[in-house]
């Protein structure tokens, strides 16, 4: 993400233009079974509202669908490096998901600083264990389900994404404050443009999982 202060005017129009994009409305993934319950599971924990230490529980979570995929991967070329095209699909979805898991380690990141700054206090349990937990069931459950249905594991990954937009997206419209509080990271001027980055790299992560659970789609029906 470009600065939006000291650089070139157009690199700023466009980092300033590209944020406002947050804004812009995107098709809605409705969750299905398996994506309610680990919605429930977290609200459960902690709370349907949103908040820093519930993002940073998130953004856990959020990685191991992509780590899965890598690990898959990994382990498919152990059998088809004889074939051309299976293996260069497998080093795609691994080059793939290792910059989406990098991705996700960074929100992370800021959300873990943005916590310590504001002095959320850190319960061993809900922001320690659980996490850990839920992303252990879930890296186990996108390994299995990438083996075995890779499309449903990539929609299953977007209709999660779709949530953590949304709710990113809610806590923006429900905290304005957030326009005036500087966000302590290189390149964003508030901690609200640091959240529509996100905003925008979690539609992001949605709409490739659900180009390439299409292409799936086509390619079993050939």
């Amino acid at each position: 993400m470009t600065a939006l202060r000291d650089v070139d005017p157009e690199l700023a129009r466009a980092a300033r233009d590209r944020l406002a994009r947050a804004q812009e409305p995107s098709p809605h993934v409705a969750p299905g079974l398996v994506a309610r319950g680990i919605i429930g599971a977290v609200d459960a924990v902690y709370g349907s509202e949103g908040s820093f230490p519930k993002f940073r529980a998130l953004e856990v979570i959020a990685r191991v669908m992509y780590q899965a995929w890598e690990s898959v991967a990994y382990g498919a070329i152990s059998s088809d490096y004889r074939d051309v095209d299976a293996r260069s699909g497998h080093a795609r979805t691994i080059e793939r998901s290792r910059h989406q898991q990098d991705n996700e380690q960074r929100h992370l990141f800021w959300m873990h600083a943005l916590c310590e700054r504001r002095g959320e206090r850190e319960g061993w349990w809900r922001h320690r264990v659980v996490p850990r937990v839920l992303a252990a069931l879930l890296y186990r459950l996108a390994w299995i389900a990438h083996w075995v249905d890779p499309a449903w594991s990539l929609h299953l990954n977007a209709e999660l994404e779709d949530r953590a937009e949304r709710e990113y997206l809610r806590f923006l419209a429900a905290h304005p404050e957030l326009e005036h509080e500087p966000a302590g990271v290189h390149g964003f001027t508030s901690v609200a443009d640091l959240l529509r980055s996100m905003v925008l790299d979690e539609r992001e992560h949605k709409t490739e999982s659900l180009a390439h659970a299409a292409r799936l789609g086509e390619l079993a029906l050939r």
